[in-house]
């Protein structure tokens, strides 16, 4: 199920969503084939957004604006909340908008519908991946396929989501949408001069799915750092990884990464490239972690576990288990009444699961590591 909302502080994903939710109003009646009229389980049961005071003025500025454009939004103070949400403690929060119209549904059925109606009308659809995006004296011509084949057309959509700037690029298009690793940079660099008086001297942002990183790798070593801090998952890591490795870029003080668990099971092979790293590993260890889920896991597969996803996901189906046990039933709204309840008994693999007042978990466990002769290994933090 997707989430569909009119609260944004941008008025262009305002205008966007007014438009989605028009589509939405007429829907069944304009997709329906022979008759028959889809159903995409659109439940429009609100969307309640927390504010606290420091984030207040934000918050009334965009609530004003989205009334202004006539989008039913209205201000909740902690007492309007906690008559209509009692499950909420509001406490510590100034208020929260809510929308009545906002809600949910079922993407895939919106998907199948609209390919139902295009089926209808004679549309054909080609299973294959596109590759470039045709162009001639900056005019779209059609697009190519990975196999090769060409396809012509005046008019191309690209719906490629995260992927679309790759694809746009082909064109000649350049689209601001990099999102992997931004928000960590951004944060990292901040943490790293208010708190220890350091400075990032070179920022690079790399495309996934290149073939060659070396560029990269230059432009980030050109100002000489003493360390350097990359977030890059499995395959891309690899290759980075070991075209520094080649060129022999290894900063004074060493690699850090942040969650070093999200590829260090694709360098198994080629340990020696990732000798040295430091980062991360959000969850718990220990004797529980050991006997509850390591040796089990190691008993079935041959070896010991090489992510914390595995143990993250061992996590989450135990307390799902636990609380259809406590509430007697398996329907979402059951599940999530009793989920509060056994997140503050359950004993996690991964580490203390206790959810706070807005269904999230409270804290998180981090380890320390190094990457080490092919392994991860503690190392403290004075290192």
């Amino acid at each position: 199920m997707v989430n569909a909302r009119i609260q944004f502080s941008l008025r262009q994903n305002v205008e966007i969503s007014r438009y989605t939710f028009e589509v939405f109003d007429r829907f069944e009646d304009d997709m329906q084939v022979d008759g028959k009229k889809p159903d995409i389980s659109l439940r429009r049961e609100g969307n309640l957004f927390l504010i606290d005071e420091k984030s207040r003025p934000d918050a009334e500025k965009a609530l004003k604006m989205l009334q202004e454009l006539g989008c039913e939004v209205y201000w909740m103070t902690p007492d309007d909340i906690r008559e209509k949400f009692p499950l909420y403690d509001p406490s510590g929060y100034a208020g929260g908008t809510f929308s009545p119209s906002d809600g949910h549904f079922d993407a895939y059925s919106l998907l199948k519908a609209y390919k139902a109606k295009a089926n209808s009308q004679g549309a054909e659809f080609i299973k294959g991946t596109v590759s470039e995006i045709n162009r001639s004296d900056n005019k779209v011509t059609g697009v190519t396929l990975e196999s090769g084949e060409t396809y012509h057309s005046s008019v191309v959509v690209n719906c490629t989501g995260a992927w679309c700037a790759d694809l746009a690029a082909t064109a000649g298009v350049k689209l601001p949408i990099e999102p992997f690793g931004v928000g960590i940079e951004i944060n990292s660099c901040e943490t790293l001069a208010k708190e220890f008086g350091g400075e990032c001297v070179s920022k690079v942002r790399y495309k996934m799915k290149q073939s060659d990183y070396r560029a990269e790798i230059r432009s980030t070593f050109a100002p000489e750092p003493e360390a350097v801090f990359y977030t890059a998952y499995g395959t891309e890591a690899r290759l980075i990884l070991r075209q520094a490795y080649e060129q022999g870029k290894t900063p004074p003080k060493g690699w850090y990464a942040d969650y070093i668990t999200m590829w260090t099971n694709e360098v198994s092979e080629m340990p020696e490239i990732a000798e040295g790293i430091k980062g991360l590993m959000p969850g718990a260890s220990g004797e529980f972690y050991q006997e509850e889920y390591a040796k089990p896991y190691n008993e079935k597969y041959g070896r010991p576990p090489s992510t914390s996803f595995g143990p993250y996901g061992y996590d989450a189906a135990m307390l799902v288990a636990l609380a259809i046990e406590k509430a007697g039933a398996a329907d979402s709204d059951s599940i999530r009444k009793a989920l509060p309840a056994v997140s503050k008994t359950y004993m996690g693999v991964t580490g203390d699961k206790t959810f706070d007042k807005d269904g999230m978990q409270a804290s998180e466990t981090y380890m320390k590591k190094i990457y080490t002769g092919g392994e991860l290994k503690d190392y403290p933090l004075d290192e």
